[in-house]
């Protein structure tokens, strides 16, 4: 079973589109979720 971290991501105002955008590229992210709150992204990786 892969390890599995939870990254809670505060972006610049207006970023966090540009910033989920790039999250998603990346290979070993499993999933990228705008929320709101104290944090702006919470991804979820291998």
């Amino acid at each position: 079973m892969p390890t599995k971290a939870y990254i809670l991501i505060e972006t610049a105002v207006g970023k966090t589109h540009d910033v989920s955008d790039s999250l998603n590229k990346l290979e070993d992210v499993m999933n990228v979720d705008a929320v709101t709150g104290p944090y702006d992204i919470i991804s979820i990786v291998s």
